[in-house]
């Protein structure tokens, strides 16, 4: 269990919370996780054998915490306490990029990662990252300001289009605004979804 430094049990909080809200970095990487304590303590995360959360995910996927068969947007939404492994797909392969911090969230985010293993996943309302990650084989946009964790926040279904309300932009174009489910406004460019899948899940190494 991800704790607080006072010892309390911590609930659904993201690395990409933190970065929506600090914009800078996530803590330092080396034995830390980028699951919980995050976006609550904004110092450290549970350790995991001096891994990341991505570098486990993506190099050895195994289990962070005490998981068994979820993927990470169900275990953050339903469980609030675990992270696990999602068939090789990470929220935060940043990490694995820099090995050592989460880089600067702007244009740097859960999404933006996802571009480079080929499964994307759009910021949209009503959407989980990981649940898509597991099901799906789309597109998604790389946002600023506007990360997997608000989408986890607001939602714990499967993939939808944008609320159907004029504050929303949706297309099937190669550009569009994102637009947060609450109205504020973030204008970034983005890949969306291009349709919406019930696939089985794929294994990319």
């Amino acid at each position: 269990l991800c704790v607080s430094q006072d010892g309390v049990p911590l609930h659904a909080y993201t690395c990409t919370h933190v970065l929506a809200h600090t914009r800078t970095h996530v803590c330092a990487v080396h034995a830390y996780t980028c699951a919980h304590v995050l976006a609550h303590t904004r110092t450290h995360v549970c350790a995991v054998h001096a891994y990341t959360c991505a570098h486990v995910l993506a190099h050895t996927r195994t289990h962070i915490c005490a998981v068994h068969a979820y993927t990470c947007a169900h275990v953050l939404a339903h469980t609030r306490t675990h992270v696990c492994a999602v068939h090789a797909y990470t929220c935060t392969h940043v990490l694995a990029h820099t090995r050592t911090h989460v880089c600067a969230v702007h244009a740097y985010t859960c999404a933006h990662v996802l571009a480079h293993t080929r499964t994307h996943v759009c910021a949209v309302h009503a959407y989980t990252c990981t649940h898509v990650l597991a099901h799906t084989r789309t597109h998604v946009c790389a946002v600023h300001a506007y990360t997997c964790a608000h989408v986890l926040a607001h939602t714990r279904t499967h993939v939808v289009q944008y609320m159907h309300t004029p504050a929303h932009t949706y297309s099937h174009t190669p550009a569009h605004t994102c637009m947060h489910a609450h109205l504020h406004t973030y204008m970034h460019t983005c890949m969306c979804v291009r349709t919406h899948i019930h696939a089985p899940a794929r294994t990319h190494a």
